[in-house]
């Protein structure tokens, strides 16, 4: 695979990938790896670029952690009750690391961590080596980027979009960091493709507000995963959003969950999400009030991917989210 830089200003399609700093946990008790979609990124933007990613330093002063990248580049987390020096220890671990995965990166400092101001160092952590890693590619390449940072609320992460050339195929791609001051978790609320603040004029000179656009999202563990032995690709269309945005959605998730119901596989076929209807919801399995909406499964080991649709969920499972969860 061929990848570098494009002289084009937007790409004909477009991927976007973010990471929630602490979002560890989501809804139908999902324990998930909410960094995947900026490890997609940063991985495809380190092929166009042949940059380094390995951390050469980590910094504190007070409450403040400091990313310091090989390449330059420099990212910041505030852990909001100060770092302690055994935590400081353990933090300095990472140097010479590679700086992809950042959510494994915290794992093996810290063994596990919370969001929601649980752990708040681990957290801090996470948000200045996402901030760092994307910072390095517009420090060294800033003629290429379009950057800004989080000006939503307390949200410090950054945010930088440009195009790649992928075997011929102009794409827009963005990464993004999802990350609050104080190490409280996520503000998710600028994730995927959302057009909010100024990372929406990030992505309108993308033309990502109206690209069709493959969000990449995260890796989960959830009561949907009973019953499978192997990881599983998903992906998710909602039709709604993608008429009223004249752009197609598709989530993608990796996860290892249970086999579909007979009642359930009956209400995707195969069809494209910008045009076809989904069925209405067969009698014997509507949800009642607090049950999860089905997402479209996709097999690890079919040789292509189907297109389905995002069934219209009742209002009793609906969210006020600009993107389907």
């Amino acid at each position: 695979m061929s990848i570098c830089f494009s002289e084009k200003k937007e790409g004909i399609v477009a991927i976007a990938g973010h990471v929630g700093c602490g979002h560890c946990h989501s809804l139908n008790n999902q324990v998930q790896d909410d960094s995947s979609g900026l490890s997609t990124v940063l991985e495809i933007l380190k092929e166009a670029s042949g940059i380094s990613m390995e951390l050469e330093d980590i910094l504190f002063d007070g409450n403040w952690i400091t990313a310091v990248m090989k390449n330059g580049g420099i990212g910041k987390g505030y852990a909001r009750r100060d770092i302690t020096p055994q935590e400081k220890k353990m933090i300095r671990k990472l140097i010479g690391k590679e700086v992809i995965n950042t959510h494994t990166l915290v794992l093996d400092v810290f063994g596990r961590f919370y969001g929601q101001g649980v752990s708040e160092t681990p957290v801090a952590l996470q948000t200045a080596l996402a901030n760092a890693a994307v910072n390095g590619f517009v420090v060294n390449f800033s003629q290429n980027f379009v950057h800004c940072v989080e000006d939503v609320g307390d949200n410090i992460g950054q945010i930088a979009g440009t195009v790649v050339n992928i075997d011929g195929i102009d794409v827009s791609i963005l990464a993004t960091v999802n990350a609050s001051k104080g190490g409280l978790g996520p503000l998710e609320d600028l994730e995927g493709n959302s057009t909010c603040g100024a990372k929406g004029k990030v992505i309108r000179s993308l033309g990502m507000d109206y690209l069709p656009t493959l969000v990449v999202e995260a890796m989960i563990y959830s009561s949907f995963s009973d019953g499978l032995t192997e990881n599983t690709y998903f992906v998710r269309a909602d039709e709604t959003f993608c008429l009223h945005r004249k752009t197609c959605y598709l989530l993608f998730e990796l996860s290892v969950r249970r086999p579909w119901r007979p009642a359930e596989r009956s209400m995707f076929r195969d069809s494209s999400p910008s045009t076809a209807r989904p069925k209405r919801w067969p009698k014997a399995s509507r949800p009642r009030r607090g049950s999860r909406s089905p997402t479209c499964a996709i097999s690890s080991k079919r040789p292509a991917i189907r297109s389905a649709t995002w069934p219209r969920r009742p209002s009793c499972c609906r969210t006020s989210a600009t993107l389907p969860r």
